[in-house]
């Protein structure tokens, strides 16, 4: 009989050992921001394996440098819309910056625990989960294509947090093109994310600067939870 449970108990010891060896942080992903929808795909990727074990810390870092700061910039903050919209305010996500090389790549990371011992010279530019407490800024949609991706993650955070309610706003649009506008952005929530009306509101802005009108551009804003 003991013969026979010895070969069972060093299994699941060389199952034990294999699982306390498994490396934290562990890489789960790095690649180059290579076209928007890679960026996205991948991005989904990485939601899908955070909510295989809501425990985990998913820590995405994302490098870049020198001339290209700003490009780096641009993609952590598109990421974290990203992150945002699949899965709310309450994940465990951390987003770094790190910019001692000038290459701009991505790193996504799971870990057990939150500590970044193991990013040195990263800074963190987005947590999650938090609590918005006033009018909270989520992105917009201006003429740069990577930017087209906004009100879809957008719509799907309100669609999956039905006591945040959002605002769009638009920026120089004509007058007499408003309300075609709004009712266009009204049926698409509806009809597309099964939004209520109750919970979007649409706003026009015409906005002037010294060299003449800024670019145009539409924000998507989030609105605290009502206090009952």
């Amino acid at each position: 009989m003991t013969s026979k449970i010895l070969p069972i108990v060093l299994l699941v010891l060389a199952a034990t050992c294999r699982a306390q060896l498994k490396a934290d942080p562990e890489l789960i992903d790095e690649f180059p921001p290579y076209g928007c929808e890679n960026v996205l795909a991948r991005s989904a990727g990485f939601v899908n394996e955070l909510r295989k074990d809501p425990k985990l810390t998913g820590i995405i870092i994302v490098y870049g440098g020198g001339v290209e700061s700003e490009k780096a910039d641009r993609v952590s903050q598109m990421i974290h819309r990203v992150v945002l919209g699949s899965l709310g305010f309450d994940s465990n996500v951390i987003v770094l910056r790190n910019s001692t090389k000038d290459e701009v790549y991505i790193q996504s990371w799971l870990s057990q625990s939150k500590g970044l011992i193991a990013f040195p010279n990263s800074k963190v530019v987005a947590t999650i989960p938090f609590k918005i407490e006033a009018r909270f800024y989520f992105g917009a949609e201006t003429g740069d294509p990577c930017s087209n991706n906004i009100s879809h993650t957008f719509a799907e955070f309100l669609k999956s947090h039905p006591n945040y309610s959002g605002q769009i706003v638009n920026f120089n649009t004509r007058r007499i093109d408003r309300p075609k506008s709004a009712a266009d952005w009204l049926r698409l929530f509806r009809e597309e994310y099964g939004i209520d009306r109750k919970q979007i509101r649409i706003f026009f802005k015409t906005e002037r600067k010294s060299h003449g009108f800024s670019s145009d551009r539409t924000e998507f804003w989030i609105m605290p939870a009502k206090k009952k």
